[in-house]
């Protein structure tokens, strides 16, 4: 199976091996950001068939090992865990890390530069319709303003037995 890599919080890992799983929480969400990560859960159920609980919030993985001596992983001085998963693909949703901050930004992805200068106004269904490209990674890659994704994914949960390794650190 292949290897997929996340980061949590020492306090979140510690509560998933009580639970014997790792789900994301709501609470951990910025409120500013429950939209675009309720659409993400619609799209986990939409995409994969795996129903998601109304309190529960997507597990980010990625698909490359995060650099744990760059910041931005969690908050500056946080003490987290990265660890090392292996599970099966179709339990996982991918998309484009930086297409995403478009659905973060309640925004339009455009087909290109140029068409943003033809449309000022979209409609809500054109907008969401125009998020479904994050997840077209061979689109992305192809397109003149986008190039290489840096891909990411996502899952309902992870259970504590899929998790092959656990590296401890503090947040730079």
């Amino acid at each position: 199976m292949p290897i997929y890599w996340t980061i949590q919080t020492e306090q979140k890992w510690t509560l998933a091996l009580q639970k014997g799983v790792l789900i994301g929480e709501r609470s951990a969400v910025w409120p500013e950001f429950l939209a675009p990560y309720n659409w993400m859960k619609e799209q986990i159920y939409r995409r994969l068939s795996l129903p998601m609980t109304e309190e529960q919030q997507p597990v980010w993985l990625w698909t490359e090992r995060p650099d744990l001596r760059r910041s931005g992983h969690l908050e500056r001085g946080t003490r987290g865990v990265l660890l090392k998963v292996e599970l099966e693909a179709n339990k996982i949703l991918f998309s484009d890390f930086q297409a995403w901050h478009i659905v973060l930004m309640n925004d339009f992805l455009q087909e290109s530069v140029d068409a943003r200068e033809h449309v000022t106004k979209w409609t809500e269904c054109e907008k969401r319709q125009s998020w479904e490209r994050i997840f077209d990674l061979d689109w992305l890659r192809n397109h003149p303003d986008w190039g290489e994704p840096t891909v990411q994914g996502v899952t309902p949960y992870i259970a504590t037995a899929d998790v092959l390794h656990v590296q401890p650190f503090t947040a730079k």
